[in-house]
């Protein structure tokens, strides 16, 4: 049953309940194996070199997948400004629309800058303020 590296249909509702963020004895209990043991037997299929290589290639495929576009952050900020996400609130509300904003370039931060003494060549100079 699945104990040379194969990955049996129950392996598979596993590691499918694990990388779902599930613990390892809910995953193993989701899976169909008993209940009672399912604190071991998760701990030893998690232990297991065919496993973790499949959760592993599992994981590396949903970051991949999850690779962060500006087109699809600004188009989440834009559902959660218009109050159509989950949790959405005021504060969530006015926090994306400060981000949006931020990101479409739509506020210049101005600061005053005082400066004694004399600047060579042309007499202009530029200040880059760089926030922490």
């Amino acid at each position: 049953m699945g104990q040379h590296g194969e990955l049996t249909p129950q392996h598979l509702a596993f590691i499918d309940a694990y990388i779902a963020g599930n613990s390892g004895t809910y995953s193993a209990t989701i899976a169909g194996f008993s209940v009672k043991c399912a604190a071991t037997t998760a701990c030893r299929l998690l232990k297991k070199a065919h496993i973790k290589a499949e959760i592993a290639r599992r994981r590396e495929v949903a970051v991949e997948e999850l690779e962060l576009q500006p087109e699809k952050v600004l188009q989440r900020l834009l559902v959660e400004m218009d109050g159509l996400g989950p949790d959405t609130n005021a504060d969530a509300r006015l926090k994306a629309a400060e981000l949006a904003g931020k990101y479409l370039g739509m506020f210049i931060e101005k600061r005053e800058v005082e400066h004694s003494g004399e600047v060579g060549g042309t007499g202009r100079f530029e200040v880059v303020i760089v926030d922490p």
